[in-house]
């Protein structure tokens, strides 16, 4: 149901559709909707929800006009959003990620920071869908 209201908002608002009309134009062809796609799901590191809804909102009407197809885009807008919002301490992931970290040295008996042990862990970090 949150997921559902935070969609109206932005749909209600006109911020997607506003945002889509700035940006479209910045893309001509394909190739450019496919990097834009990129980088503005990459601009909205900080939840990958938000980052979907919004990237793909705004996005969708343009790409489908340029010619990229809808499930290279689904899956860019996807893809993105889950890795950057994976790996970025900034995200509304870091913060379970440090609950779990802290929570597993927890019952060894180990007192850590989550947070530092996050930021190591990002090298390491792979994706797996």
């Amino acid at each position: 149901k949150q997921r559902y209201q935070r969609r109206v908002r932005v749909e209600k608002s006109g911020g997607a559709k506003g945002f889509a009309n700035m940006i479209f134009k910045l893309a001509s062809t394909v190739y450019h909707a496919g990097v834009l796609t990129v980088t503005v799901s990459f601009a909205f590191f900080f939840d990958d929800f938000a980052s979907i809804m919004i990237s793909g909102k705004s996005l969708g009407p343009l790409v489908t006009r340029l010619g990229l197809s809808v499930q290279k885009f689904s899956f860019i807008v996807h893809m993105m959003a889950v890795a950057v919002a994976s790996i970025c301490p900034l995200s509304s992931w870091a913060g379970i990620q440090i609950g779990y970290i802290e929570s597993a040295f927890g019952l060894v008996g180990i007192k850590v920071s989550g947070f530092s042990y996050l930021l190591k862990s990002i090298p390491s970090t792979w994706l797996t869908s």
